[in-house]
This record gives structure tokens, C-alpha cells and sequence, in this order.
């Protein structure tokens, strides 16, 4: 986290790695809409849902026309990101013993979920954004694009509504309003997904700060499995059995290093 990183390949305005992280966090903390949601600017991970830039000339291009920074288009696909990635920032800070800027960090994302479940929230799915007209995108107040899956996805990854059952209502109206497999699961963005997704959180072995995490979630059928994994300079060989065909959790784990 001390190395020094430059900003735009220029070695004199580096930073240390670390202050690169708390600026990317800050960056969305000083740039909120009117509902404390993070602004869009030019537009967020869909690079078409570009809510300040307006065509009003034939010909003329929506991608490059108007403000960058505002005025006020709001995303609730990026406040799901701050709050799952702000998370992994505050735990980053209390391993580094900075407890006050994890104590920061925190608050801030806890008042990212009350936005997004005051004005981010649709009573059966999470809205997708707000556009320059202070306008839900993604609502069921919409004659059309009523539910964006972008949303729906993010914010249960990182959490939001769990407690409360928003998460689960979200999913179902996925399940819902969602017909057929994705004609893209092997683009090279989805791939990597795909992998982490597999590996991650089926059968369940994930590097955690701590350590290495083995916490298997296979279907009641799925039995045991083998899985090499190189973590932290060791190669761990790692046997799961499921004599009981359990779900969750695995009865039996053993790890050899090797």
C-alpha cells in the first residue's frame, strides 16, 4: 500500500498506491445528486445510458455533447459498487490499523444504503438511475425499461436490503421479468465474472484479508470436489467432501499445503 503510483504515468504527482484507493473513494463521497446518490457524469458502466449529454441538432453526437460532470444524473448502479467496494476499503484500513479513516468510511456507507433504499428503491426492485430531470430510470413509474438487471445485481452483492427483504424482492422480479440465458457469458468481462463466480462462491474458496476462505455453497447433488488453489506464495490442495449432500455448509474440508 506505500508504493508510489503516478497519476496519468506522471512520477512527479505520485501518490502512495493507498491514497490513490481513499481518493477513489472520496471521489464519489464529493460528487452526490440531489437524493445523495452518485452522480453519472458522462454515464456509468452502460456506456449508452448517458443521462446529461443531449442531441438537439441532427447529426450532432449525444456522447460528446454536454456536461461531463452533471448537472445532477444520478446512479444507482454506482452506489451499489461504492457500497460493496467501500466495504473492502474500510476492512483494507482496520488491517492497516487506520481505524479512524475505516470509522469515515463506513458511515459514508451507510449513508449510501439509506439513499439507495429511500430514493434508490422501486417497492419490488432497485430504480437504475435519475437523469438530468430529476426522472427514475428503470422504475415502474416508466412506460418502458421498467427493471434494469445492472442494479438488481450490485446492490445485492453488496448487501443492501438483506435485512429488510428488498434484496429478495429484487431478485424475484429478476427471475420475473427476466426470460432466457444471457447470449454474452463468454465475453472476456463476463468470463472473468464467471470464474470468480464458480470459484468464489460455489465451491466456495475465496483469499480474504485474513486468509483463505473455504465456505462451499454446491447444489444438494453437486458431492465432493478437488481444487488446487495458489494463494500468498502456497499452493494449497484442497479436498471437500460431501458425504450428506449438503448445500451449505460442506461437512468435511482438508487442505494440504504443498
Amino acid at each position: 500500500m506505500d508504493e508510489m503510483v503516478p497519476y496519468d504515468n506522471d512520477m512527479s504527482v505520485a501518490t502512495t498506491l493507498f491514497e490513490h484507493l481513499t481518493r477513489s473513494f472520496d471521489y464519489i463521497v464529493n460528487h452526490k445528486g440531489p437524493h445523495n446518490l452518485p452522480l453519472i457524469g458522462r454515464a456509468d458502466w452502460n456506456d449508452c445510458l448517458n443521462l446529461n449529454c443531449f442531441s438537439k441538432e441532427p447529426g450532432e453526437s449525444f456522447q460528446t455533447f454536454g456536461p461531463s460532470d452533471g448537472p445532477v444524473a444520478e446512479s444507482v448502479f454506482i452506489a451499489g459498487m461504492f457500497v460493496k467496494y467501500g466495504k473492502e476499503y474500510a476492512d483494507l484500513c482496520d488491517a492497516l490499523g487506520k481505524t479512524e479513516e475505516s470509522a469515515r468510511a463506513r458511515k459514508e456507507i451507510n449513508d449510501m444504503v439509506t439513499a439507495i433504499e429511500k430514493d434508490g428503491w422501486d417497492g419490488e426492485c432497485f430504480d437504475r438511475a435519475y437523469d438530468a430531470a430529476g426522472e427514475k430510470i428503470g422504475s415502474k413509474e416508466c412506460e418502458e425499461g421498467q427493471i434494469y438487471i445492472e442494479p438488481q445485481g450490485f446492490c445485492v452483492l453488496a448487501g443492501v436490503g438483506l435485512e429488510n427483504g428488498m434484496a429478495e424482492k429484487a431478485l424475484d422480479s429478476v427471475k420475473e421479468r427476466f426470460f432466457g440465458e444471457a447470449k454474452n457469458s463468454w465475453l472476456t468481462g463476463t468470463a472473468a465474472w464467471t470464474f470468480m463466480n464458480v470459484s468464489q462462491y460455489i465451491l466456495g474458496v475465496q483469499p480474504t484479508l485474513k486468509g483463505l476462505s473455504i465456505n462451499p455453497c454446491v447444489p444438494s447433488d453437486f458431492g465432493g470436489f478437488n481444487i488446487t488453489r495458489k494463494y500468498r506464495d502456497v499452493t494449497y490442495q484442497i479436498k471437500v467432501e460431501n458425504p450428506y449432500d449438503a448445500t451449505k455448509p460442506v461437512v468435511d474440508v482438508t487442505v494440504i499445503m504443498g
